[in-house]
């Protein structure tokens, strides 16, 4: 998360974690199971954007 650049501005990075109690191993899959699949759809999505980003800048040119 360290780059070199020319200004003087910082930025953060945020983290907030949410503790779940899990009885057992199937609860906790099924808790791994939906966060992972929002996070492939979140990934999915910028790929898709990146993607279109990357189009539209080699049309304009």
């Amino acid at each position: 998360f360290k780059s070199t650049n020319d200004r003087d501005e910082k930025t953060n990075l945020l983290v907030f974690l949410s503790p779940h109690i899990v009885e057992n191993r199937e609860e906790g899959r099924k808790l791994y199971e939906e966060k992972r699949g929002k996070i492939d759809l979140s990934v999915e999505e910028a790929v898709k954007k990146q993607d279109s980003e990357k189009l539209r800048r080699m049309l304009l040119e």
